[in-house]
């Protein structure tokens, strides 16, 4: 787990930054990852709030992964 923590995020950016070129400009390559970006959190129903936030992360892969650069 801590390989994925310390080599996820830079190796995401890469592929992100080296897509960019292939797909064009800016505006393209934001409408493409923006999809990828997911919410991250944990819900249980007998605390208050039930839903805490935790930060964003990306889905990568077949979109059942998900990459989250902020766990500790």
């Amino acid at each position: 787990m801590m390989a994925v923590r310390t080599w996820g995020l830079p190796v995401l950016m890469v592929l992100v930054l080296a897509a960019g070129g292939a797909f064009g400009g800016l505006a393209d390559t934001v409408s493409v990852v923006s999809r990828s970006i997911v919410a991250v959190g944990t819900y249980q129903a007998m605390r208050r709030p039930p839903s805490v936030f935790l930060g964003t992360g990306f889905a990568v892969a077949d979109g059942r992964h998900i990459v989250f650069p902020g766990f500790q």
